[in-house]
């Protein structure tokens, strides 16, 4: 039932991003990722919890910890590539509502 919640969930985004791609609806491509990306957070939350359980149950939460936070650390320079992106898309989003707008809804 999980696989499938999850395949479902997922192929909802991707026909929502497939059908605002292809009729050239914005808001029905942001629902679509919008779908998407919670769908992974979500399910990425749900293993990383059930992990954290199991290793709780078994008396060696501190060695998961520890494990966790090894990997986050040796993970650290994907922070720079992340914070990049998002600047990235912040300067597009920005320069594409910039040039759009005016043209939808003019002020004279």
């Amino acid at each position: 039932m999980y696989i499938a919640l999850l395949l479902l969930l997922l192929a909802l985004g991707g026909a929502a991003i497939f059908n605002g791609v292809q009729r050239d609806r914005p808001r029905t491509l942001a629902i679509g990722c919008l779908i998407v990306l919670l769908t992974v957070l979500f399910f990425g939350l749900l293993s990383f919890w059930g992990e954290m359980l199991w290793f709780e149950e078994l008396g060696q939460s501190q060695r998961f910890w520890t494990v966790v936070f090894a990997v986050a650390a040796s993970h650290l320079s994907w922070l720079y590539v992340g914070a990049f992106l998002a600047g990235m898309v912040t300067v597009s989003q920005f320069s594409f509502w910039g040039n759009y707008l005016p043209r939808v809804y003019p002020l004279h």
